[in-house]
């Protein structure tokens, strides 16, 4: 069933007219959201239900009061006119059984799978016994490897050495044995880096056949054996040298170890080697020299064994001359305290004490010759701690020491009684250099009030003691450095007047610099910096007129330069700079008079080129005397009015045209005064060229040379 459906045209003009005897059609009522039509409702429901109404659009004979009006033909709107109403299939039940197969198979498989993670527990190793099965000991073995220890390495080798080939566990074992073995060869070269032979060869003696690497491992044995026993067979015979003191044959033993390839015989014994060739050799030779001067000294002058004594003193021990050595130095040390109780005994101490301080101690004599040397040592301890100007503990440790070694001698030894009144005064130094060491602690904190405590505590030693001295030099450094801390403050205040770099304020720190007194600490330094300041000032005054020298020399004024730079005296802090100046402006005016006389003198040998010789000569005269090119142009002068006038070379002749004065007379050069000569001497510039001027620099001294050549040249022509 198909249905026309007019609607209004929008190109119809009348349509848009107001028509009072024509009703305006209506929108059809629209339905609601619950009866609009979806894709999946039939066709054939789109049919409206109820008759349309009469003011609708659709095609219905109007009143005849109203004709109808033409519309342009308007698309047809096809309806189906039946439709399938039947239910759709239910297909949901297939889904559902996929997804109920898929839950069950998952659920299978994650229980599988938790079934394969739950691993079985490890075994325990604490418990592990020679009944366990294999595979519990080689993973107990493998766990206790991990530690990289060479008994734990070895341990897990003997477990898996004997495995055969049918063993099932025999390839893991391998695996196992090999990686072991390496460790355990590792293990073998530290212990013979380390020198020990012994362990590194038992080391190897642990890897069995049955490991892969037993033949590298037993390679390795050979050749540390060879090479050990080549070291020894080169160090004995080393040693032998050294018996024989032949030292040439030891040396050349030592270049033998270095032939070898371990560093242990290379490096390590070739040293040791080396070093204790030249401790035999020294104490050779130290005992050498003192036999050959205890020979010299014994009959005439015993009293001068001391001097072989400390040549024996250079013998090492564990030497093949240490023996003897001691043998010697012991009778000579008897010889010589036997002398020296003779002195003693005769009342001559100071004698006797200077012979005993020549034997060492412990060398076991009789008894009051044991306590004559230790009381001859304390006595040289104390001499030794009153050297020394600056206090230190050590002072104090030696005149301890000293008393401790005096109170050992017994009340029937000769020299008791010297010895306690010498002990009464060591302990009273030991006293005043325990009041000067807590002085000085306390004058270490580096206040005022510290160091005036120090003062006091030091003041306490009386004029009479032997660290008198001592205890003045320490108070007159403390006195300096409380002079220091209160002359400080001016210093500081006058660097703060100085950092301003003002001349005013220069001369402020000055002023506040010379307060301090020249008999204080900090006078010198005040000083130095006072010097520095008034340089300083110097400089500040003399800039600008180095400053106006330097502009006039930039606009080529270069003599008024010279003249304003000339103020500054010889004294001033600018001079050194000035004269830099002035020889600088020099150059740059002779520099440019060669450049401006150049230009005259080639005019003029264009000119003689031309054969213009008068011109030429003309052109040349005016180089005036005293120019860099002057003589130059004498030369040429000469040498045109020759080929002029074709006179011979013996002839004399002018130099110079007539209006010139002779060649003699321009010949005759004599050194022009300059400004260089006035800008030596300030007082003589002022006095001599009072308005400033600068003359016309004075040629160098290889230009006066020239000059005294070509007069010699000229005077011969």
């Amino acid at each position: 069933m198909v249905r026309q459906v007019n609607q209004p045209s929008p190109f119809d003009l009348g349509a848009n007219l107001p028509n009072p005897q024509r009703k305006t059609p209506t929108k059809p009522a629209e339905l609601p959201f619950w009866s609009k039509p979806s894709a999946e409702q039939p066709a054939e429901m789109l049919q409206p239900t109820a008759p349309l109404p009469q003011d609708s659009p659709v095609s219905t004979p109007l009143p005849e009061a109203l004709p109808p009006e033409p519309c342009p033909p308007q698309p047809l709107l096809v309806i189906p006119a039946q439709v399938n109403l039947s239910r759709p299939r239910k297909l949901w039940r297939w889904p559902a059984l996929y997804g109920g197969s898929l839950a069950v198979f998952g659920g299978i498989s994650l229980v599988a799978y938790l079934w394969l993670a739950n691993l079985p527990p490890l075994p325990n190793c604490q418990t592990t016994t020679p009944l366990s099965s294999d595979a519990h000991r080689l993973y107990c073995a493998q766990e206790a490897a991990r530690s990289g220890k060479l008994t734990d390495l070895t341990a897990g080798i003997a477990i898996v050495k004997d495995w055969s080939p049918d063993h099932a566990l025999y390839r893991d074992g391998q695996h196992a044995l090999g990686k072991w073995s390496k460790l355990v060869m590792q293990h073998a070269r530290e212990r013979m880096h380390h020198s020990d032979f012994k362990g590194a060869i038992d080391a190897l003696n642990q890897i069995p056949k049955t490991s892969p690497v037993y033949p590298e491992a037993q390679e390795m044995i050979a050749t540390w054996k060879s090479q050990w026993q080549s070291g020894e067979a080169i160090y004995a015979q080393a040693q032998a040298a050294i018996k024989q003191q032949d030292w040439r044959e030891a040396f050349n033993q030592v270049t033998e170890l270095g032939y070898l390839e371990h560093d242990y015989w290379r490096l390590q014994q070739a040293d040791q080697l080396s070093k204790q060739i030249l401790v035999q050799k020294k104490s050779r030779e130290a005992l050498t020299q003192a036999k050959k001067l205890a020979k010299k000294l014994l009959p005439d002058l015993p009293e001068q064994m001391g001097e072989a004594i400390e040549l024996l003193q250079g013998v090492a021990p564990d030497t093949e001359a240490w023996a003897e050595a001691q043998t010697l130095q012991k009778t000579w040390s008897q010889n010589l305290l036997s002398i020296a109780l003779q002195h003693w005994q005769e009342g001559n101490s100071s004698e006797a004490i200077q012979l005993a301080q020549q034997v060492p101690l412990q060398l076991g004599a009789s008894t009051s010759a044991e306590d004559l040397v230790k009381y001859s040592h304390a006595h040289k301890l104390v001499e030794d701690s009153a050297i020394e100007a600056k206090l230190s503990w050590r002072q104090l440790w030696s005149l301890l020491e000293a008393t401790t070694a005096v109170q050992q001698i017994q009340p029937d030894s000769p020299v008791y009684a010297e010895a306690q009144a010498k002990l009464q005064d060591w302990q009273a130094q030991f006293e005043d250099l325990q009041t000067l060491q807590m002085a000085n602690l306390v004058a270490d904190l580096g206040q005022k009030p510290a160091l005036e405590t120090a003062i006091a505590k030091a003041k306490q030693i009386a004029p009479d003691r032997q660290r008198h001295p001592q205890a003045q030099t320490m108070i007159a450094g403390w006195l300096e450095q409380i002079e220091q801390i209160e002359d400080s403050p001016y210093l500081k205040l006058a660097q703060q007047f100085a950092a301003a770099n003002t001349k005013l304020g220069l001369q402020l720190a000055i002023a506040q610099a010379q307060v301090i007194p020249t008999h204080r600490g900090l006078w010198v330094e005040a000083q130095s910096q006072v010097k520095g300041w008034q340089k300083q000032i110097e400089r500040i005054e003399d800039q600008p007129t180095l400053d106006k020298a330097n502009r006039l020399a930039e606009a080529q004024k270069f003599d008024e330069a010279m003249g304003v730079v000339a103020e500054i005296r010889p004294e001033r802090a600018l001079y050194p700079e000035a004269q830099a100046a002035i020889l600088l402006w020099k150059e740059k005016i002779r520099a440019a008079q060669v450049a401006e006389d150049r230009a005259i003198l080639d005019q003029a040998i264009r000119a003689a080129g031309s054969s213009q010789l008068t011109d030429a000569i003309a052109t040349a005269a005016q180089i005036a005397p005293g120019r860099p090119l002057y003589l130059e142009a004498q030369s040429a002068i000469g040498a045109w009015l020759r080929e002029r006038d074709g006179n011979s070379k013996s002839e004399t002749v002018e130099a110079e045209p007539s209006v010139e004065p002779s060649s003699d007379e321009s010949l005759d050069v004599t050194e022009p005064s300059t400004a260089a000569e006035s800008i030596e001497s300030t007082e003589s510039t002022e006095s001599a060229n009072p308005s400033g001027e600068v003359a016309d620099p004075a040629p160098t001294e290889n230009v006066y040379e020239s000059e005294a050549e070509l007069s010699v040249e000229a005077g011969v022509e």
